[in-house]
Parts: C-alpha cells; sequence; structure tokens
C-alpha cells in the first residue's frame, strides 16, 4: 500500500512538473510572440510616418503643377476674350470709317 502511495504521488508530482514546464513554456512563447508583434508594429509605424513626410512632400510638389494649369487654363480663356475684343473693336471701327466718308 505505501508502494502504491509512493507512486501516486510520484505521478501527482510528474503531471505537475510537466504542467508547469508547460505553462512555463506556454508563457515564453506568448511573451515572445507579444515583443516580436509590438516590434513589428513600431517598425511598420516608423515606415508609415516616412510615407506620410514623402506624400506630403509629393503634395507640395504638384501644388504649383495644378496653380500653373489653372494659370494656363486662365490665359487660355483671356486670349479667346482678347480675340473677341479685337474682332469686335475692328468691326466697330469699319463702321465708324463707313460712316465718317459716307
Amino acid at each position: 500500500m505505501l508502494l502504491a502511495a509512493g507512486a501516486d504521488d510520484a505521478t501527482v508530482f510528474f503531471v505537475w512538473a510537466a504542467s508547469f514546464v508547460g505553462a512555463s513554456l506556454a508563457i515564453i512563447a506568448v511573451v515572445a510572440l507579444i515583443y516580436g508583434i509590438t516590434r513589428t508594429v513600431l517598425v511598420i509605424d516608423e515606415r508609415l510616418d516616412g510615407v506620410v513626410v514623402i506624400g506630403q512632400r509629393i503634395l507640395d510638389n504638384t501644388t504649383p503643377l495644378f496653380d500653373l494649369e489653372q494659370t494656363a487654363k486662365l490665359a487660355e480663356t483671356a486670349r479667346a476674350v482678347a480675340g473677341q475684343i479685337q474682332e469686335d473693336a475692328g468691326a466697330v471701327l469699319q463702321t465708324v470709317v463707313q460712316n465718317y466718308r459716307g
């Protein structure tokens, strides 16, 4: 009977020790995974900051191009209006000259 009790205690101790080692290894694995995830998130955040800076530089460099395009469209409109004014002024001048001679 004592031998059976001793074997049971050894079995309980073995199961407890194995569970303790397994839980310890699981905790170490979880901590390592959390550390790896945290490090990866920090690297992604750093690189994202770089992307945002580059995006802002692109925006700063393309804004003058947009303004230049708007100015070119406005100049084209002004040129068309000036051409129309020139045609109208020529017609008025021709009418004045005809009335003066006539």
